[in-house]
């Protein structure tokens, strides 16, 4: 009798294990699956289910949410057996999940129109496309073909009027600053084939403000130019603020040039980069303090300052910006230079502002200067605060006129600045203005 009945239970016990995918696939067995979605916070629907032990699981119609993300898919098709839906092996070797129709929203960001698939065989492969929206209603368009196996990347990467503020999802410092520079919508194409970690990649970048062309490689977690790098910046913001027409070029040497993908501002760098701003328009309290001390004898309170400025060389190492030397024509008149360095981690300011001979010449009066002769005014502080030293250039400049004014000066050949050391950059003549 005991025997009778054992072998009664595990009848029944197979019976209902052979049946636990069909039941699942009941309303009654939706309950359940609904229980389970609450119990770890998410909120579950699905007009159809139809499970089985060998495959392929079906959801049609299926709904997925909590406080942040929603999800909706037409039809959800995961290709593994019910055995690995049991252990919770979702990411088993023979994974493979198909999407149609699906739609992601999470916070300012909804992807829409999602077809696609992931598959996980000898190799991770990830195909789709879809519309992506956006909260500022951007709308965009994505195709994505990816190939994955440890080390080894290939594939490709179509981004069209892709919504920046996605970049605001990740908290990154940098990232954020990328989205300042870009603008709202973005347009990448990207082709890359990584093996053993290293290997070629292209990106090419046409934003509502900027557009970049990227030839590079990647070895072991950093980035390395094949070619110069060539950009155009025409962020509608700084051409606001600058009321400037033309945009700021930018080029960007390939030797010496390496940036890991975490963007540490301290590991990047730049061993070259020519900036080329152009003629543009600012309102500024430093330069217009500078250009009232230089038309020292003249009234000067301008809403916004007249700017020149000629091509410069910049290096980044260790997060410090060395800036070799950038050449300013102010108000068609006023020619002046800097050069230095901005630490950019610390946020401090080691630089010099430089006054050459003929432009004081022309705004003190001072004559009879060698032709080589420059006004060396220290930079002090921050890139919210900038001092300069004024002081310093006044006792100079006081001390030049009345040299000049004193005829035993002029016979004794005094008036000539004594020597300093010549740290003065040279100038990359001609200028623009020069013709």
């Amino acid at each position: 009798m005991k025997y009778k009945k054992t072998i009664i239970f595990f009848i029944l016990f197979f019976l209902f294990l052979f049946s636990t995918p069909y039941i699942l696939s009941t309303p009654i067995g939706k309950k359940i699956i609904v229980k389970i979605f609450q119990k770890k916070g998410y909120d579950f629907d699905a007009k159809k289910l139809k499970f089985s032990w060998l495959g392929p699981q079906e959801i049609y119609y299926l709904n997925i949410s909590n406080k942040k993300t929603k999800i909706n898919i037409e039809t959800l098709l995961y290709h593994s057996n019910f055995f690995n839906l049991l252990k919770k092996k979702f990411f088993s070797k023979d994974l493979s999940f198909e999407i149609k129709n699906g739609s992601i929203f999470r916070d300012k960001i909804t992807l829409k129109n999602i077809n696609g698939f992931i598959k996980k065989e000898k190799l991770f492969l990830i195909k789709g496309q879809g519309d992506i929206l956006s909260s500022e209603n951007e709308k965009g368009f994505f195709n994505i073909d990816v190939k994955y196996k440890k080390d080894n990347y290939s594939g490709y990467i179509d981004l069209k009027n892709f919504p920046s503020i996605i970049l605001e999802t990740f908290k990154n410092k940098q990232l954020l600053l990328l989205k300042q520079l870009l603008g709202k919508t973005i347009n990448i194409k990207s082709n890359f084939k990584i093996q053993n970690n290293e290997g070629p990649f292209d990106i090419v970048i046409n934003s509502t403000n900027a557009s970049f062309s990227f030839f590079g490689n990647y070895r072991n977690k950093e980035i390395f130019l094949q070619k110069n790098l060539i950009g155009k910046i025409t962020n509608q913001e700084i051409q606001k603020k600058l009321k400037q027409e033309n945009p700021i070029f930018i080029e960007i040497s390939k030797d010496g040039f390496l940036l890991p993908i975490d963007l540490d501002i301290k590991k990047i760098k730049i061993d070259k980069a020519i900036l080329n701003f152009g003629k543009f328009k600012i309102k500024d309290d430093t330069l217009n303090l500078i250009i009232r001390f230089l038309k020292y004898n003249s009234f000067f309170s301008p809403d916004q300052i007249d700017v020149w400025a000629a091509p410069f060389i910049l290096r980044l190492h260790d997060g410090k910006l060395n800036i070799y030397r950038a050449d300013f024509l102010l108000e068609n008149s006023i020619h002046i230079f800097t050069w230095g360095i901005i630490d950019i981690t610390n946020d401090n300011i080691k630089m010099f502002l430089g006054i050459p001979s003929y432009t004081l010449a022309k705004s003190f009066n001072i004559k009879n200067l060698p032709k080589n002769y420059t006004l060396k005014i220290p930079i002090t502080g921050s890139m919210q605060k900038i001092k300069i030293d004024t002081k310093k250039a006044l006792y100079q400049i006081t001390s030049l006129k009345i040299k000049e004014k004193n005829p035993l000066f002029k016979f004794f050949n005094i008036l000539k600045p004594k020597k300093e050391k010549n740290d003065i950059p040279q100038a990359n003549r001609p200028f623009p203005w020069e013709g």
